[in-house]
């Protein structure tokens, strides 16, 4: 064997070093993204459970909550509490919408809530409260999707709160 042909095989094994390196780092980087995507999943199930304690915690909160369910007037107070609590829950919302157009999360993680959305502007002042002011704190692209749940749906809040 001359020099030709060590330098022939050692290219051969180099070709197959750089193809197992390719290989790896692509198993890598599907690991990195699967851990992503689960750790972007777990901070929005955090974010949605913490809304979900702070209002049961809260007896005043959890009130005005049920008052708002209810259709019931609520005093000013009571508004901006709720309003408050919708207004985080709408930037989780947002977050998700934008995780699954990102496609870091599936479209199941954002449309699995859309009732919840419909449910919330089903309440007066909420849908007051979307239609005036909180729609022009969002992405166009999540106002239209927001606005067509109120479609889908067939929100039309009641006169009464």
């Amino acid at each position: 064997m001359d020099i030709q042909d060590l330098g022939s095989i050692g290219e051969l094994v180099g070709g197959i070093a750089v193809v197992a390196s390719v290989i790896y780092l692509a198993i890598q980087i599907r690991h990195g993204i699967s851990g992503y995507q689960s750790n972007a999943v777990l901070q929005a199930t955090h974010h949605f459970s913490i809304l979900q304690l702070e209002v049961a915690k809260s007896d005043s909160l959890l009130s005005a909550w049920i008052k708002a369910e209810q259709q019931q007037p609520l005093d000013d107070l009571e508004q901006r509490r709720v309003i408050n609590v919708v207004s985080s829950y709408f930037i989780a919302f947002e977050n998700l919408f934008t995780q699954v157009q990102t496609k870091v999360m599936p479209p199941i993680a954002y449309d699995a809530r859309r009732p919840i959305i419909a449910s919330f502007l089903s309440f007066t002042g909420v849908y007051t409260w979307w239609t005036t002011l909180g729609k022009h704190q969002f992405p166009p692209e999540f106002v239209a999707d927001v606005d067509q749940c109120i479609e889908d749906f067939n929100i039309s809040p009641s006169e009464d709160t």
